[in-house]
């Protein structure tokens, strides 16, 4: 795995710096719902980017408990960034 500092700009493809933007519009480690859907795009398309992003080291993500408390959910958020 890379360090975050020495990826390269090419490596991301529009979808992955649309997302990383959208962290900024984030109080808290957002789901992969709110991402998607602040993004406008679909939920599978930004999860398969949020996985490339977490193998760059970029984000980092882990499983938490959905409102109902009956689910299960994965939050991310970007490397280095206190919430």
């Amino acid at each position: 795995m890379k360090s975050p500092e020495f990826v390269q700009e090419e490596e991301l493809s529009e979808v992955d710096k649309l997302l990383l933007k959208t962290f900024d519009k984030c109080d808290e480690p957002p789901s992969t719902y709110i991402l998607a859907k602040r993004a406008e795009v679909s939920w599978s398309t930004a999860n398969g980017h949020l996985y490339k992003l977490k193998s760059l080291g970029l984000v980092k993500g882990a499983v938490g408990k959905s409102k109902s408390g009956t689910g299960r959910k994965m939050v991310w958020w970007i490397s280095g960034k206190p919430y």
